[in-house]
C-alpha cells in the first residue's frame, strides 16, 4: 500500500514496463513451443523494440507500433499440450497456484528467467521490487475478495477461470455440462 501511494503512477508503469519486457523471452520460448511463431516473432520484435527505443524496456514503443503485449508462461504451454491442471494449491508468498502451473515455473520457465543469471544481490533486490510491484497492482481486488461469501472458493475459482482462458487465449472450450438435464423433474 505505501508503494502505491508513495510511488506517482508514470513510475508504476515503468516498473511494470521493465519487469514485463525483461519476462519476455520466457513468453518468446513459450509462443513457440505452443505453435504460434507469428506470435513469437512479434514478441521478438516487441523486446527489441522496448530494449532499444524503449530505454531497457522502461518506455513501451513497442505497442503504439502495432505489437501486441502477451504473455506465456510453460504452465499455459503444458495446458495446451493437453496437460491436466492438477490440484490447487495457494502457496505462501506465491498465492494460487496448479500443480501443472508450479511445475512449469519451476521447469522451464526459471531458466528462461534473465535474473537467474545475475548475482544474488541484483536478483533479490530485482525479485522483491517485482513482487511488491505485483502486489499493489492486486490491491483493487482487495475488496472483491474481502466481500465474497468465501474468499478462498472466489479466488480459487477466479484463479482457475483465469487460468483456463490464458490457456486457450480467451477461447476456452465448452465444459460440455448440460445444466437442463439436472433440472428434469423439477419443473413448476
Amino acid at each position: 500500500k505505501a508503494y502505491d501511494y508513495v510511488t506517482p503512477d508514470v513510475v508504476q508503469t515503468g516498473v511494470g514496463n521493465f519487469f514485463s519486457n525483461l519476462f519476455t523471452p520466457i513468453t518468446i520460448v513459450n509462443d513457440f513451443l505452443q505453435g504460434k511463431p507469428g506470435q513469437g516473432s512479434s514478441d521478438i520484435w516487441r523486446l527489441l523494440i522496448n530494449s532499444t527505443i524503449g530505454i531497457g524496456g522502461i518506455f513501451d514503443p513497442a505497442t503504439p507500433m502495432g505489437f501486441e503485449k502477451h504473455k506465456e508462461d510453460f504452465g499455459q504451454t503444458l495446458g495446451r499440450w493437453g496437460i491436466g491442471e492438477g490440484w490447487y494449491l495457494m502457496l505462501p508468498i506465491l498465492g494460487p497456484s496448479t500443480v501443472r502451473d508450479s511445475l512449469g515455473n519451476i521447469t522451464v520457465d526459471v531458466f528462461l528467467n534473465p535474473l537467474n543469471y545475475t548475482d544474488i544481490e541484483p536478483r533479490i533486490a530485482a525479485n522483491i521490487i517485482s513482487a511488491i510491484h505485483t502486489r499493489a497492482g492486486l490491491l483493487p481486488l482487495d475488496s472483491a475478495i474481502e466481500d465474497a461469501v468465501d474468499s478462498y472458493i472466489f479466488v480459487r475459482t477466479a484463479f482457475l477461470q483465469r487460468r483456463l482462458n490464458d490457456v486457450f487465449d480467451g477461447n476456452p472450450p465448452e465444459l460440455g455440462y448440460d445444466f437442463e438435464s439436472d433440472l428434469e423433474g423439477f419443473e413448476d
